[in-house]
């Protein structure tokens, strides 16, 4: 009897050794398959990473290149800002000649009518 007992018990741990066995295996097998989902998300997420740093990479010599011309285009408009500030100040000094010319003469002529109104 007390062997029955014992063989009983046994087979009772046997049993929840199967039972733990199988509940193992089908986690297991649940890991296994939430594993190779997240390889191939993982893969999906590398692809597209290295597509955003291509994407990036050109993006930036772009915005490179294009801070060269731009500063190309500043250093010329600077260059003609200060041909035109040279030109421009030519021009006031000749327009004030003209001015005082133009001054002179209308003295002159002023003159020259009050002269001829006196001869008149």
């Amino acid at each position: 009897m007390i062997e029955n007992n014992a063989l009983i018990r046994e087979l009772a741990t046997l049993q929840n050794i199967k039972a733990l066995k199988e509940s193992l295996q089908e986690e297991v097998n649940t890991l296994r398959g939430e594993v190779i989902k997240l390889k191939q998300e993982n893969q999906r997420v590398v692809s597209e990473n290295e597509s955003l740093v291509q994407i990036q990479s050109e993006h930036n010599i772009k915005m490179k290149n294009l801070q060269e011309s731009l500063q190309e285009e500043v250093n010329t408009l600077r260059g003609e800002v200060i041909k035109l500030k040279q030109e421009n100040q030519r021009v006031v000094s000749e327009n004030e000649s003209l001015v005082q010319i133009q001054s002179e003469h209308n003295i002159k002529m002023k003159n020259l009518q009050e002269s001829l109104q006196e001869e008149v």
